[in-house]
């Protein structure tokens, strides 16, 4: 296995039940989208917070295409949105060229499958979609798979 990040790997990073996600671009850089920044190319010491960060790594990257990518969001608004610029619509985007969260889709589906089942019980709806938005966000988190974990101590001698 290669212990070293490459420019396009995703890096994700743990944040209560969610996982936060940015691109490595090399030279320890890196892009996220977060609610306090919005999108913003940080050192990667500063992305992961003291946390250990997990890899992703994308093969056959094509680093014109992220390069166009990453003028295309800056040539707009970077601001912060849940809904379609949170920090995996933006990863998505750079890397595949669609803005997607499938996160975010998961909590969706867990609050809709809570609310409906509270509907059901005749119980407090509002209770059930906020556990169904968490055990999606669960979910899903559960359902990752990585290339790479590097503790905060690790992440300098992986930087190529």
């Amino acid at each position: 296995m290669n212990n070293n990040l490459k420019p396009g790997s995703l890096l994700f990073r743990s944040k209560g039940i969610v996982e936060h996600v940015g691109v490595y671009l090399g030279g320890d850089r890196v892009i996220h989208s977060s609610p306090e920044t919005g999108v913003k190319v940080v050192l990667i010491k500063e992305f992961c917070k003291g946390k250990a960060i997990k890899v992703q790594n994308v093969e056959d990257l094509d680093v014109e295409t992220l390069s166009t990518r990453i003028e295309t969001i800056f040539a707009g608004s970077t601001e912060y949105c849940l809904t379609s610029r949170n920090c995996q619509h933006i990863a998505n985007y750079l890397i595949h060229g669609t803005p997607v969260s499938p996160q975010l889709r998961w909590a969706l589906l867990g609050g809709v499958l809570g609310s409906l089942f509270a509907t059901y019980r005749g119980s407090n709806s509002m209770l059930y979609l906020a556990g169904g938005a968490l055990l999606g966000c669960l979910v899903y988190s559960g359902s990752l798979k990585y290339d790479l974990l590097l503790n905060e101590n690790e992440i300098g001698s992986a930087i190529l």
